[in-house]
């Protein structure tokens, strides 16, 4: 039950910015470029070890943080 809900938050977190707005194409393909490196590197360091969930989640939430300010930092960029 804990790694099925564990995976269903994991692809969320990676779903969920993947689909927002790329009109700034430039900039926010180097959000995506970064996002999915990072994501790439949670999953290096933590792998599936149960024991190592709540890290990565919390790995992956950083990055998500992280995207989410590159997109916004984009939209000011272009303002």
């Amino acid at each position: 039950m804990r790694n099925t809900f564990f995976i269903f938050v994991l692809v969320a977190l990676i779903v969920v910015p993947a689909g927002l707005d790329k009109a700034r194409a430039d900039c926010g393909e180097d959000c995506d470029s970064a996002y999915q490196s990072a994501t790439k590197d949670c999953q290096e360091i933590y792998g599936d070890n149960p024991e190592d969930a709540g890290d990565l989640a919390k790995c992956v939430l950083n990055a998500r943080d992280d995207y989410r300010s590159c997109v916004l930092n984009c939209a000011y960029q272009a303002d």
